[in-house]
C-alpha cells in the first residue's frame, strides 16, 4: 500500500528552533560542557541526554551547540512525526533553509511526486544520507529533541534507528529524551559511541545553584539557602528556577528572604506536577502514592502492606524507568524514594483523602516494619509522629544504644526535641537519650534532662540508666559548670554501679561512663591511679571495634593526664592519636571542643603563642558561639591567653582581657570560671604594684576554688596566690602558699606544677631573703625543665626570669640551657657573668634589615656594596661563621694574600662600626673575630631559623606526626613576609642559599597545605599556596597543588583558571602541543596525600 507524502505546513512553527537561550536568564552549565561533552565531541557519534521533566535537557542540547559553534539542525519532536516520511521531508526543509545550496536533491523529488510506503523508509532515508555526505564538507549535528514521544510509533523509530546506524561519520546525533529510549540501534549499543548523560548528571551542585544566583540572578544568597534550595530540589532544575524566582520575589531591598516563606514557588512546582507528571499516573495508583508521600523512603515490603498490591515493585521499577521523579536507591536496590518535591505535592492532595487516625496508622505500620528491620531511629521518628511515649521509652530502653552505631543522632534529636519538654521529663529513657543526643549540640541545657532520668531511674532500680546519667552529669560539671565538688560527689556512686558486673549496660554506654569517671577522677580529685583504672575498666569484650567517639573520650583523657603529670612524648603520642579524630565525622562536637581544649593547654602550657592563637581562632571557627560561650571554654581560653601575655611583658593588655572576660562571659557566674579568671588578674595588678586590687582579686579566687574544687586547678591556684602574695610583700602567706602547691603537685603528681611552684618561690626567696635560699629551687626548677624538655610554665614573666636565669648563669647552673631560654624567651642573650645583651635579629625574608626587639636599627641603605657583600657571606654560610681566608678568595681572589688580609681587616672595621653606631653595646660582641674565624654571635637570622623550622617539621611530616608539623610549619611560615633581597646579596653563596629557601618554601607548603586538607582546612591551605605562589609563581608543583585544592573545594572554575593559566605560561615559553597536555595531566594527577607525607 503507498500513499502520498505529507506536507511540512502542519509543522509549529517552533519545530526547528531550539529553545530561545538567554544567557541572562540561564545559567551556562560550563563543567558538563567541559568535561563530559568536550570528550563527546571528540569521539561520540551519538550524545543521549535522557532525564526527567523539567532537568534542562534542551537548554543543555542548545548550550552545547552555541558554546562549541556548531553546525546543526534543530529538530522538534511531536505528534506529527509519527509518520517516518514527515520527518524525511522536515529534514529536507530543514536543509534547504540552513544551507540554500542544498537544492535539486533527488529525496525532494520522491517525497513531492512519488508514491511512497513502509518498504520504502531506508531507501529513502539513505538518499538522504548521501546527499548530506556529498554536499557538506563540515560536521554537521542533528538535533532530535523529546524523541521519547516516538516511543510508540514504530515506524518512526525505525527511521532514527537507520539514520543512527548507516549515517556517514561527518553526519552526528544529539538525542533528549524525558524516558528511556526504546530504539534499536547497534550504535546506542556501542559504549564508545555513545555519551549518555542522565538526571543525575544534569542535576544542579551546591556550587551551581550558588553560581546560578551570582551569575543569572546577581544575588548573594548564604549557604545555608543554597544548602537548602539543593535538598528540596535534590538539584533539579526547574526546582531551582522557581525557588530562584520565588527568592527574588521575596527579597527584601539587601539580602534573601527565607525560602521557607515562599509559597509562590510551592504553587508553581505543584502546578507543574499536576500537568506535567500526574497524568502519566493511573489513578488507581494515585492512593497508594498518596500513602507513599508520609514516608520519607519506600521500602518494597512495606509498599506491598500499604498499597495491598503485590506488583508495586514493577510499578515502582517503571516510574523509576520513566524519569516519573521516583526513584531507587543506589545502596538498597528494595528501597525507592520520592523527590522531595513531588511528595510534597503528592502529601498534600493526600491530606484532603485521609483522615488523622489513617495517617498514624501509616506512621505505626512504618515503624513496626523499621523495628523487625532493627532500625530503631526510623522506627522512633515514626512513634514521634503519633507521640506514642511509651513506644518510644520502651524502644530506647532497650535497644537505644543502636542509635549511635547508626550515626543518626541529628535526625533523632530533630524528632524527639520536638516533643513538649514536660512530657520527655516524665519519661526517663526518653530525657536521657535527648540529653545524651543534645551534649553535642547544646550541652547547656542538659542538666535538667539528666537529672530527671537519675531519678527515674533510681526510683525504678534501672542501675544500667542511672550510672549513664550519672555520668553524664559529670560531663555537665566538666564542660559545662566547672562545679568538680558537685561532681566528685557523684563518683562513688557511679564508681560502685559500674564495678558491679549486674550492672545492666550496653558496652558502648559503659565505656562512656567510664571514660568520664575516669575523667572525674583526675579533675575532680587529682587520683590519676584510678583514673587509670577507670579508663581500662570497660574491657574489650569479644574484640568488639570501639567507636571512634569512645576512642575520642580514652585519647584526649589520656591526654589530659599526660599533659599534666607524664612526658612530652606520652602527650604527643596521644596528641597525634586526637588530631586524627578531629576530622572524623562520628566525633562529637563536646569530644572535638575537648580535644581543642587539650591543644590549647598544651601550647599555652608551653608557650607557643602563635600556635596558641591559631587553635583559638580553630575554636571560634568549629564551634557555634552560642554553644561555646555557655561552656568552660572561653573563661579557660582568657585566662590561659592572659598567662600568654603576661610571659611578653604585656601585663596592661592581660589585664584588659580579663577584665572584658569578666564582665562579658555567660558562664562567668560560676566559681570555677571566675576563681580562674581572677587569680589572672591578681598577678597582674601585683606585677603593677596595685596591692588593693591585687588582693581583693586573689583573696576572691581563692574563696571560689574552694567552692568549685579541683585538684588540679587548686594546685596551681596555690602556686600562683604564692607569687602574687610574693609580690605584695605577703612573705609568710606566700611561703605557705607555694607549700601547698608543691604538695598537691607532688599528690597528682605533676612536674610541670612543680616546675611553677620551684621557679616562682626560688624568685620569692630571691627577693624577699638572699640568693642562697633561692638556689635550690631554682636548681631544682631548671633541672626539671630541661629533663621534662620544657621551656616555659605558667607564671613566667620577663623580670622575674630576668633575674633568675641571670643568676643561675653566675652560680653555673644548667648555664647551656640557660642560655637557650634567655635567647627564645627574653630575647637577650647572656654572659657568663649575668649581664644581659639585646639579641640581634637580621631579617632576610622580609627585604633586608636589622632589628633589637621589634625595633628597626638598620636598613639595606646604611650599608654599602662591599659592607653587604661581607654580609651576605656571613648570613649565608652554614653556622654563619667561616674562615678569614674563605673571605678573602670570595672577595678579592686576585688580590695577593697580603694585599688581601688588609681589606679584609678594612672591611671588617668599617662594618663593625657601621653596626656599631646603630647598638647600645660594642659590636664586636657580634661581629666577632677570633683565632682567623669571623662569626656572628649574640643574633639571629629569619631564614636560618625558617631553614631549620622547615626541616623539622617535613621530619614531622614523614613520620605522620601531622598535628607537630602543622605547629611547626606556622612558625616557619610567620618568617615569611617576602622575598629575598636579591639586589642586595649577590654572591655565588646568596644565590645558592636563596636556592635553598625556595625548594624549602615549596616542599613545605605541599607537606602542610597536605596536612590542612586531611584535617578539612582547604580554605586555609589554598590561603597558604595562593601567598606562596605571589612569591615564587614558577613553581610546578605548587601550581598543581593549587589545582588540586581548587578541584577538592569543588571550585572548578577557578581549577580551570589555574590550568589555563598555565597552559598559557606554558605556551609562550614556545612549549609544544603535545608537552604542555602531558604537563597539564601532570597536574591533574598531582597527589594531595603523597604531598602531605613530606615525601619528594
Amino acid at each position: 500500500m503507498t500513499r502520498t507524502n505529507p506536507t511540512i505546513e502542519i509543522a509549529p512553527s517552533n519545530k526547528f528552533y531550539p529553545p530561545p537561550i538567554d544567557n541572562c536568564h540561564y545559567l551556562l552549565r560550563t563543567e558538563l560542557l567541559t568535561t563530559r561533552l568536550h570528550s563527546a565531541l571528540k569521539s561520540a557519534r551519538v550524545i543521549v541526554i535522557e532525564a526527567q521533566a523539567g532537568q534542562g535537557k534542551s537548554v543543555l542540547a542548545s548550550q552545547l551547540l552555541n558554546y562549541n559553534q556548531l553546525h546543526h539542525l534543530w529538530y522538534q519532536i511531536g505528534p506529527e512525526d509519527t509518520d517516518p516520511f514527515f520527518i524525511l521531508a522536515s529534514i529536507v526543509f530543514n536543509l534547504r533553509e540552513k544551507y540554500p545550496d542544498f537544492v535539486g536533491i533527488e529525496l525532494e523529488t520522491v517525497l513531492n511526486r512519488g508514491k511512497i510506503g513502509p518498504l520504502d523508509i531506508q531507501r529513502c532515508a539513505n538518499m538522504l544520507l548521501r546527499e548530506i555526505d556529498s554536499r557538506l564538507s563540515s560536521e554537521l549535528f542533528i538535533v532530535f529533541d523529546d524523541i521519547h514521544l516516538l516511543n510508540d510509533y514504530g515506524l518512526a523509530k525505525s527511521l532514527i534507528d537507520h539514520l543512527l546506524d548507516t549515517s556517514p561519520p561527518r553526519l552526528r546525533f544529539i538525542l533528549t529524551s524525558r524516558f528511556p529510549l526504546r530504539l534499536k540501534s547497534k550504535v546506542l549499543r556501542s559504549r564508545n559511541a555513545v555519551c549518555r548523560l542522565v538526571t543525575d548528571d544534569l542535576a544542579f551542585s551546591q556550587a551551581e545553584i550558588e553560581e546560578y544566583f551570582a551569575a543569572v540572578l546577581k544575588s548573594e544568597v548564604d549557604r545555608k539557602t543554597i544548602q537548602e534550595i539543593h535538598r528540596a530540589t535534590g538539584g533539579w532544575a526547574m526546582g531551582v528556577i522557581l525557588a530562584g524566582d520565588a527568592c527574588e520575589q521575596n527579597r527584601p531591598h539587601s539580602g534573601i528572604g527565607p525560602l521557607a516563606s515562599s509559597t509562590s514557588r510551592q504553587e508553581q512546582t505543584f502546578d507543574f506536577f499536576r500537568h506535567e507528571i500526574l497524568p502519566h499516573v493511573s489513578e488507581d495508583l494515585h492512593l497508594s502514592f498518596g500513602k507513599f508521600s508520609f514516608l520519607t523512603e519506600i521500602p518494597v515490603d512495606l509498599a506491598r502492606v500499604l498499597s495491598g498490591r503485590d506488583d508495586i515493585e514493577s510499578v515502582l521499577d517503571d516510574m523509576v524507568y520513566r524519569n516519573l521523579f521516583v526513584y531507587r536507591k543506589k545502596r538498597d536496590p528494595q528501597t525507592f524514594f520520592l523527590h522531595q518535591s513531588y511528595r510534597d505535592f503528592l502529601q498534600q492532595r493526600a491530606m484532603l483523602v485521609f483522615s488523622r487516625e489513617e495517617v498514624d496508622d501509616i506512621r505505626n505500620n512504618e515503624a513496626a516494619f523499621y523495628y523487625d528491620q532493627g532500625m530503631i531511629d526510623k522506627a522512633i521518628i515514626c512513634y514521634v509522629q503519633t507521640e506514642d511515649y511509651g513506644k518510644i521509652d520502651s524502644l530506647l530502653a532497650t535497644r537505644g544504644d543502636e542509635l549511635f552505631s547508626r550515626n543518626s543522632t541529628i535526625n533523632i534529636l530533630s524528632s524527639l526535641g520536638s516533643l513538649p519538654e514536660a512530657n520527655i521529663l516524665q519519661h526517663p529513657w526518653i530525657a536521657l537519650y535527648v540529653g545524651l543526643m543534645r551534649a553535642d549540640f547544646i550541652p547547656h541545657s542538659t542538666l535538667p534532662l539528666f537529672e530527671a532520668a537519675r531519678t527515674g531511674f533510681t526510683a525504678t532500680g534501672q542501675t544500667g540508666g542511672e550510672s549513664v546519667s550519672l555520668a553524664m552529669i559529670i560531663h555537665y560539671h566538666i564542660i559545662v559548670s566547672g562545679d568538680y565538688r558537685a561532681g566528685a560527689d557523684l563518683l562513688p556512686r557511679l564508681d560502685t554501679l559500674l564495678a558491679d558486673k549486674q550492672t545492666p549496660l550496653p558496652y558502648y554506654l559503659r565505656c562512656l561512663a567510664a571514660r568520664y569517671l575516669a575523667f572525674g577522677y583526675f579533675l575532680f580529685d587529682g587520683n590519676t591511679e584510678k583514673s587509670l583504672t577507670c579508663l581500662a575498666l570497660p574491657g574489650n569484650p569479644h574484640g568488639a571495634i570501639q567507636r571512634p567517639s569512645s576512642i575520642a573520650h580514652c585519647r584526649f583523657i589520656r591526654g589530659y593526664i599526660e599533659l599534666f603529670t607524664g612526658s612530652r612524648t606520652a602527650f604527643m603520642r596521644e596528641a597525634e592519636a586526637c588530631f586524627a579524630l578531629l576530622s572524623n565525622p562520628l566525633v562529637g562536637m563536646s569530644d572535638k571542643l575537648m580535644i581543642r581544649i587539650l591543644f590549647l593547654g598544651h601550647l599555652s602550657m608551653n608557650g607557643d603563642y602563635l600556635n596558641f592563637t591559631a587553635e583559638k581562632q580553630a575554636i571560634e571557627q568549629a564551634i557555634r558561639p552560642e554553644i561555646l560561650e555557655r561552656t568552660v571554654a572561653p573563661s579557660t581560653i582568657s585566662a590561659w591567653e592572659s598567662s600568654n601575655l603576661f610571659a611578653t611583658g604585656r601585663t596592661a593588655e592581660a589585664l584588659e582581657l580579663l577584665e572584658n572576660s569578666l564582665i562579658s562571659g555567660l558562664q562567668n557566674g560560676y566559681p570555677h570560671m571566675r576563681s580562674q579568671l581572677l587569680q589572672w588578674k591578681a598577678f597582674g595588678h601585683a606585677l603593677l604594684g596595685q596591692p588593693d586590687a591585687s588582693l581583693s582579686c586573689i583573696r576572691e579566687s581563692i574563696e571560689l576554688r574552694e567552692l568549685a574544687g579541683g585538684i588540679i586547678h587548686l594546685a596551681f591556684n596555690s602556686i600562683i596566690a604564692g607569687a602574687v602574695y610574693s609580690r605584695l610583700g605577703c612573705a609568710d602567706l606566700a611561703e605557705s602558699f607555694f607549700e601547698r602547691g608543691i604538695d598537691t603537685a607532688k599528690a597528682i603528681p605533676s612536674t610541670y606544677f612543680l616546675v611553677c611552684a620551684y621557679l616562682n618561690r626560688s624568685h620569692h626567696k630571691l627577693i624577699t631573703s638572699d640568693r642562697d635560699a633561692a638556689l635550690d629551687d631554682l636548681r631544682t626548677g631548671l633541672v626539671l625543665m630541661r629533663m621534662h624538655d620544657l621551656d616555659h610554665f605558667w607564671g613566667w614573666e620577663p623580670v622575674m626570669m630576668g633575674r633568675l636565669l641571670s643568676l643561675a648563669l653566675q652560680e653555673d647552673i644548667e648555664k647551656d640551657f640557660v642560655r637557650a631560654l634567655a635567647q627564645k624567651r627574653l630575647d637577650i642573650c647572656l654572659e657568663d657573668s649575668g649581664q644581659a645583651l639585646p639579641q640581634l635579629h637580621f631579617s632576610l625574608l622580609d627585604n633586608f634589615h636589622i632589628a633589637i626587639g621589634p625595633r628597626t636599627v638598620l636598613q639595606v641603605s646604611d650599608f654599602s656594596p662591599s659592607h653587604r657583600e661581607l654580609l651576605g657571606i656571613l648570613l649565608t654560610t652554614k653556622d654563619q661563621k667561616i674562615s678569614q681566608e674563605q673571605v678573602q678568595l670570595a672577595i678579592w681572589p686576585d688580590s695577593t694574600p697580603t694585599n688581601a688580609r688588609r681589606s679584609f681587616d678594612t672591611l671588617t672595621n668599617r662594618l663593625r662600626h657601621r653596626l656599631g653606631a646603630a647598638l647600645p653595646v660594642s659590636a664586636k660582641r657580634y661581629l666577632v673575630l677570633k683565632k682567623g674565624i669571623l662569626e656572628l654571635q649574640n643574633s639571629q637570622t629569619d631564614a636560618v631559623q625558617f631553614l631549620s623550622l622547615v626541616r623539622i617539621g617535613l621530619r614531622h611530616a614523614r613520620n605522620r606526626e601531622w598535628w607537630q608539623a602543622g605547629n611547626v610549619f606556622l612558625r616557619a611560615f610567620s618568617y615569611v613576609k617576602g622575598i629575598w633581597p636579591e639586589d642586595t646579596f649577590c654572591s655565588e653563596k646568596a644565590v645558592s642559599f636563596s636556592s635553598q629557601i625556595i625548594s624549602s618554601m615549596s616542599k613545605a607548603t605541599i607537606a602542610w597545605a597536605g596536612i590542612m586538607h586531611r584535617s578539612g582546612d582547604i580554605d586555609g591551605a589554598i590561603d597558604l599556596v595562593e601567598k606562596i605562589l605571589h612569591f615564587h609563581f614558577e613553581d610546578e608543583q605548587l601550581i598543581s597543588l593549587l589545582y588540586s585544592l581548587y578541584q577538592r573545594r569543588h571550585n572548578r572554575l577557578k581549577a580551570r583558571e589555574i590550568l589555563e593559566r598555565y597552559r598559557a605560561a606554558l605556551k609562550r615559553q614556545e612549549y609544544p602541543a603535545e608537552e604542555i597536555e602531558e604537563l597539564q595531566q601532570e597536574i591533574v594527577n598531582f597527589s594531595l596525600i603523597k604531598a602531605s607525607e613530606g615525601e619528594d
